[in-house]
């Protein structure tokens, strides 16, 4: 079988329910990392007028930011994890605490 009758096969295979839940999956991860990169960018411009910080000590904040700790936490703590019970659940309950924690901080609602 050559490499073209492989790729003729995935494109012409039935779209499962399976299939439409990988692709919000591979979704949601691409919203939480732009939605945390856009809020240190954003955080960045009142940093600096705030409290009139130099172009060094904005890259060194930046290098040790929110997101940087986490991705270096996360992956002390979640690859271990994600090794021994499979990186789909650890996927899972890591979008489950990040929307717990969105509705947690949520402003309310105004009626």
């Amino acid at each position: 079988m050559s490499s073209w009758d492989v790729i003729r096969r995935f494109d012409e295979a039935r779209v499962t329910l399976a299939h439409y839940r990988w692709t919000v999956l591979a979704a949601m991860g691409d919203f939480l990392d732009a939605g945390a990169i856009v809020a240190g960018a954003v955080s960045t411009i009142y940093w600096v007028s705030t409290f009139h910080l130099t172009s060094l000590l904005l890259g060194i904040i930046a290098a040790f930011s929110p997101n940087a700790f986490a991705a270096f936490v996360g992956a002390i703590i979640a690859g271990p994890l994600g090794d021994k019970y499979g990186r789909k659940t650890i996927y899972m309950y890591d979008l489950l605490a990040y929307f717990v924690g969105t509705v947690i901080m949520r402003p309310p609602l105004i009626i």
